[in-house]
């Protein structure tokens, strides 16, 4: 047993051995390297071994073009001399990737995706709720120690000799390996056209694939029947406008709810009061249904383009968001624009970063007149975590509603209840206990999650006592842009799924009580719908045509043609143009400059928290006095520096963007 053992052993060293001198191990080692990585790769995103293992012999067609990407992307060092360290630089790459999603799925449900480099500037202003200093600092570490090692391996590689045949042939295989399995496999049904749900994806397909998917694949492909007399048929089968019943003309309000849902659907976990007992009782009361939303977790954005726009994210690229994408150059029909065609002004409020998934650019091109974001709130307080309350958003709806003497469109966002759901015990009050949980961790999580939920839930409610004392006529649409990050299975909810939430729709006169689900992509529709409202085509599409076989095929082609086709819903042009934001609804006026020794006082109006001050084009640090008074801190001026010939008042956001300026003039 030991002579066969110490011979097959030897046989191994010999094949290496032969393998180095004929040239083949370059193409070897790369071979293994790719193997190692795509199954590392998985076991991050599988978090168990045993599924990674489960995934390359149970799934082996799809394992195979995961390795082969990854292979591909490894077989382009084979052209050069230091081979070895590229291929160790792309290995980290590619381990890089399969730890934050690691990481990341801790925090939300949805997978890492390409589409997150676009989201990165967004995000630094809340990162520390995301993560602790010392995690920050731990990961900051870790990166420039890798990179250094990186550069100090790449110095020291020896270099070896390339085989120009084997690289050549080894890249090309690779590539007409990835598109030929990709063609075969999407043909054959094992690969899809579209991921629905991508955490399913990604367990499903494997990181490498849906990642690299997610790259390449954006936008809304040509519909094979795409052609005018396709178009004229769809806008021919929708109908016409009905115009609007001149009876009421309310003004309508969008609720957008941060992670909200009826927590009462929970199984097996119970609470010592119902946090969203006002949302509970307008249920009971008004038209009502499960709505089913494109993302789980996290995504507000598109479930918000969905809404606004009456689209369907389900024709475009996996884990896209339009709004870094085609949203930032391209208008299309938004509600803000149909409303417009009747009069009304349209207002955008959030009471967080106005630069937040590029809000203030992408607000333009969806029609909205004004955008309030944070910077322009007043008195806002915040959340344990650092999340503004929900609280202040009433005042700044009335102050929209209030700002113009027509009817108005007013969509709010509300952030309160946002993750990352803490795991210890934070100070301040929580009335609400939970039970049921299974351990201190998620009892903890929960109680926080029920207590701010049920702040949302009182924001609601004063908002409706407040509008119910007005003379004027409301509806008010409110719903959960997606389920919060807690782990709930499907098996958790005793009612919908992971991808439904809940909208109601009240108003201050009589509308008969309906219970219907929609899609989000359909609730703007059918809310113009019960108001007495059906212009735009998207509305006559989903309020005319959402029962016809051919519903969902329009749908595809008519998002296809106002957004990447040749406008022939709109004879053949752009319909829409953007609009002039204006950044909050009351004018900041600056009225007055003076100087005591080394300071700058400014007097005027309308000033907050976010208000900065810049002296001849530089930010110096600003002390928020109050509304009608800002200085400068200490020791920004010397006392035989002049007056600045320039000074200005920005709003800036906590990622340093500017988001507006006033200049003063005396």
């Amino acid at each position: 047993m030991v002579k066969k053992l110490k011979k097959s052993l030897n046989y191994i060293s010999d094949f290496c051995k032969k393998t180095k001198e004929r040239s083949y191990w370059p193409l070897l080692s790369t071979l293994l390297a790719a193997f190692g990585v795509t199954f590392f790769v998985e076991l991050t995103n599988r978090r168990s071994f045993f599924e990674a293992v489960k995934f390359v012999f149970v799934n082996p067609l799809l394992f195979i073009i995961n390795f082969t990407i990854v292979f591909f992307c490894f077989s382009i060092t084979l052209l050069f001399k230091k081979r070895r360290a590229l291929l160790l630089f792309f290995s980290l790459i590619w381990i890089a990737f399969g730890v934050t999603d690691f990481i990341m799925r801790s925090f939300r449900v949805t997978p890492f995706a390409a589409t997150d480099f676009a989201l990165l500037e967004s995000v630094w202003g809340i990162m520390f709720i995301y993560l602790s200093l010392w995690q920050m600092i731990l990961i900051s570490a870790s990166i420039l120690i890798a990179i250094i090692c990186l550069i100090i391996f790449f110095i020291r590689a020896r270099k070896e000799k390339v085989n120009f045949k084997i690289a050549a042939c080894s890249i090309a295989a690779s590539a007409l390996m990835i598109f030929g399995l990709s063609s075969v496999y999407g043909y054959t049904g094992v690969l899809p056209k579209n991921f629905s749900n991508l955490p399913d994806a990604y367990r499903d397909y494997g990181f490498v694939y849906c990642y690299t998917v997610g790259i390449f694949d954006r936008g809304i492909d040509r519909p094979d029947d795409y052609s005018k007399e396709n178009i004229d048929e769809i806008l021919s089968s929708i109908g016409v406008s009905a115009g609007v019943d001149n009876q009421y003309k309310p003004n309508i309000i969008f609720l957008q709810l941060e992670s909200f849902f009826d927590v009462n659907y929970l199984n097996d976990i119970t609470f010592s009061e119902n946090p969203v007992k006002n949302f509970t009782e307008l249920k009971k009361e008004y038209t009502n249904g499960f709505l089913t939303v494109p993302s789980i977790g996290s995504g507000t954005a598109n479930t918000e383009f969905e809404i606004i726009t009456g689209m369907s994210l389900d024709f475009f690229g996996a884990a896209e968001y339009p709004y870094k994408t085609i949203m930032q150059e391209s208008t299309c029909e938004t509600i803000c624009y149909n409303l417009k065609e009747q009069g009304y002004t349209s207002h955008a409020l959030h009471n967080h970063s106005g630069d937040f998934y590029d809000r203030n650019i992408v607000y333009e091109n969806f029609g909205f007149d004004t955008f309030t974001s944070v910077e322009y709130m007043q008195n806002v307080k915040y959340n344990p975590i650092g999340w503004a309350e929900d609280a202040v958003l009433t005042d700044e709806i009335l102050k929209a509603l209030d700002s113009t003497p027509a009817q108005d469109l007013v969509y709010a966002i509300t952030v309160q209840a946002h993750g990352r759901y803490p795991e210890k015990a934070l100070e301040g009050e929580e009335p609400i206990d939970v039970y049921g949980t299974e351990n201190e961790k998620e009892h903890t999580a929960y109680k926080y999650f029920v207590n701010q939920l049920s702040k949302t839930d009182e924001f609601i409610g004063n908002l409706i006592s407040e509008l119910q004392t007005r003379e004027e006529f409301y509806i008010v649409v409110m719903f959960g842009d997606h389920l919060p990050s807690l782990g709930i299975d499907e098996e958790d909810l005793t009612a919908g799924n992971l991808f439904q939430t809940e909208y109601v729709i009240w108003s201050n006169y009589k509308m008969e009580r309906e219970i219907k689900d929609l899609d989000s992509y359909q609730l703007t529709a059918y809310a113009m719908q019960r108001a007495g409202f059906s212009n735009g085509i998207f509305t006559k599409l989903h309020q005319n045509y959402s029962t016809n076989e051919n519903y969902y095929n329009a749908l595809e082609m008519l998002e296809y043609d106002v957004l990447y086709g040749d406008y022939d819903a709109y004879n053949g042009k752009q319909k829409y143009q953007p609009t002039d934001i204006k950044m909050g609804v009351v004018d900041i006026i600056v009225e007055e400059v003076t100087r005591q020794e080394t300071e700058l006082f400014i007097s005027g109006h309308n000033f907050t928290e976010h208000s900065k001050i810049i002296l001849d084009g530089r930010r110096v640090d600003t002390v928020f006095i109050d509304s009608n008074n800002l200085k400068t801190d200490q020791g920004v001026l010397d006392e035989t520096d002049e007056m600045p010939e320039s000074i200005v008042v920005a709003q800036v956001t906590k990622n340093g963007e500017i988001l507006s300026e006033v200049e003063y003039k005396p």
